[in-house]
């Protein structure tokens, strides 16, 4: 049986989690660019969900 190193698993986690973060900054920033109001952020946010995820509960 295969067995993954531990600081393999640790630097894929970590590396999964940059662009995880990366991806939400670049979200952010564009909205914010795009003088985004409260009440947008959320129906974007939500549409970007759907769109990704389909109609789930998050």
């Amino acid at each position: 049986m295969f067995q993954m190193n531990e600081n393999d698993i640790v630097g894929k986690t970590m590396d999964q989690q940059y662009k995880e973060n990366y991806i939400a900054d670049m979200l952010v920033r564009t909205l914010y660019s795009n003088d985004v109001g409260n009440s947008e952020y959320y129906r974007i946010i939500k549409l970007f969900k759907e769109k990704v995820l389909g109609d789930v509960t998050i």
